[in-house]
């Protein structure tokens, strides 16, 4: 009897184990550190971001990717950059939020102006109010 009953406590714990282990999205947070386990993007930097202390804005096609691991949340600007390096994001931070996009999202363009003088375009700042 004592026997099955130690078996059977054995297999419900190895249960349990393995069932949070495999769980996708499953995490945990500790005092500064964060445990992530196939979780998207998006609910990974709503925890960062209350670090950062400014929301962070998640793209479409960023928030699809997953992420797993154990992360050291004390220095949240310096754990943006490794990941984005990491896993082939850009983002910026304009002051009010930070923004987080798929490399792939990244768009540049050329345009011609037409020759304006130091002095019409110094006015046209003062115009428009950015100067």
């Amino acid at each position: 009897m004592k026997i099955k009953l130690r078996i059977t406590i054995i297999l419900i714990s190895a249960l349990c184990i393995f069932n949070g282990l495999l769980t996708p999205g499953a995490y945990a947070a500790t005092a500064n550190g964060y445990v992530a386990n196939k979780e998207n993007l998006r609910s990974f930097f709503e925890t960062v971001s209350s670090y950062a202390g400014k929301p962070t804005i998640v793209s479409k096609l960023a928030m699809k990717k997953q992420i797993s691991g154990n992360f050291d949340l004390t220095e949240p600007y310096a754990l943006i950059e490794r990941l984005s390096a990491q896993m082939g994001l850009i983002w910026y931070d304009d002051g009010k939020a930070i923004y987080i996009y798929d490399s792939s999202e990244m768009r540049n363009a050329l345009i011609n102006l037409r020759k304006v003088s130091t002095n019409e375009f110094n006015n046209f700042l003062k115009k428009i109010g950015s100067v």
